[in-house]
């Protein structure tokens, strides 16, 4: 069985394309990785040479003359803790790398062996001058299937929306992944992508689906934006949701068009919103009518996230009374624009908003109404 990991690279501009294209080249790259510093040594001496060379690159919390020794010796143990998982990946294992080639986006690969046998490698050579803009850092290397490059944006569908919602567990510029369903909708994903050929049967259905989606998304352009929100709360009726309220306002910024409580056990749309579905959720939904893409779908998102902050926790915490324990909370924007922004893609990811645009709504119309 293969295991599952989530790195994080470093999505400065102009580092970022650099990295993609060396994904693509079969080198998953990863800073903190100035020369000297494989993770393959013990760690004492990579802790020393971590400050040595951190001081040479000139490395701000390295040099300053006010950091003592053992704060430095701290710092440096603990990226090493963070790095260490890279070399426990085998052929064979799964990494997820988010906000790769873009915000909102994420890509899936699959680690592999090099001639000499390995997976993770620490690349001392060339010397900085012909690294570009890499420099003298991300010498950390695992060999992957550059060719086999699995991306997806993550309201593309309900895999997808596992992935974003599992997320905030996988923080740190490495992690292994342990859930189950994250791992599920990881190798739903490569299989949607990998497998030669489907059975006849699937490849019409999913054809018909397809051309039926912009059908569907016209007719619901068509009503009017009250009457899409009781669409969208009927669909979310016929998944067990009962309606708390609607249009709820905080003056402050703050919107909800609904808000919908879940309190029994989660059926397939609801396994795709949240993990902690099982526990009961609270559903924070905007609504947007629109074409296109929406110049001010940002404004959504604002919305969403100042009500959670300034209502969210008394209203939880008073539905969860009874239970004992607070519900989760899921903030959803759905739009029947055609697509959303990249800045409202990021906000979203960096906020936790689950978007939900046109074409994907349509979809978990046809699947779920």
């Amino acid at each position: 069985m293969p295991n599952y990991f989530v790195i994080r690279q470093d999505t400065s501009p102009g580092i970022r394309e650099v990295l993609y294209d060396e994904l693509r080249r079969g080198r998953l790259r990863q800073g903190w990785g100035i020369r000297n510093l494989g993770l393959r040594q013990g760690e004492a001496e990579w802790i020393n040479r971590m400050i040595e060379e951190a001081r040479r690159v000139g490395w701000q919390e390295f040099t300053d003359p006010q950091t003592p020794r053992e704060a430095m010796e701290i710092m440096a143990r603990n990226r090493r803790a963070i790095l260490l998982p890279m070399t426990q990946i085998e052929s064979g294992d799964r990494i997820l790398v988010p906000k790769q080639p873009q915000y909102g986006r994420f890509v899936i690969v699959t680690a592999v062996q090099d001639s000499e046998g390995r997976v993770y490698w620490f690349d001392n050579e060339p010397e900085p001058g012909a690294r570009g803009v890499m420099g003298d850092d991300y010498r950390h290397v695992v060999n992957v299937n550059g060719e086999q490059v699995k991306e997806a944006a993550y309201e593309e569908d309900f895999n997808t929306l596992v992935i974003n919602r599992k997320m905030r567990a996988y923080q740190s510029a490495v992690n292994k992944a342990w859930d189950e369903e994250f791992r599920r909708a990881v190798d739903l994903l490569l299989e949607r992508e990998l497998e030669p050929e489907r059975p006849r049967a699937d490849s019409v259905r999913d054809e018909t689906f397809q051309r039926v989606v912009p059908s569907v998304l016209a007719v619901l352009r068509q009503v009017s934006a009250r009457e899409l929100e009781r669409v969208v709360e009927r669909l979310f009726a016929k998944q067990g949701f009962d309606v708390v309220r609607g249009h709820v306002y905080d003056r402050e910024g703050g919107d909800i068009d609904l808000m919908l409580r879940y309190t029994e056990d989660p059926p397939g749309l609801i396994q795709a919103l949240s993990s902690d579905a099982q526990l009961g959720l609270l559903l924070h939904v905007q609504v947007k009518q629109k074409s296109g893409v929406d110049s001010q779908d940002m404004l959504g998102v604002k919305q969403l996230v100042s009500m959670s902050t300034s209502m969210s926790r008394d209203m939880s915490t008073s539905m969860s009374r009874d239970s004992g324990s607070r519900m989760p909370i899921i903030s959803v924007l759905i739009s029947t624009a055609d697509s959303f922004t990249g800045e409202c893609r990021k906000l979203a990811e960096d906020k936790g908003v689950l978007l939900i645009d046109g074409p994907s709504l349509a979809q978990i119309f046809l699947k779920y109404s």
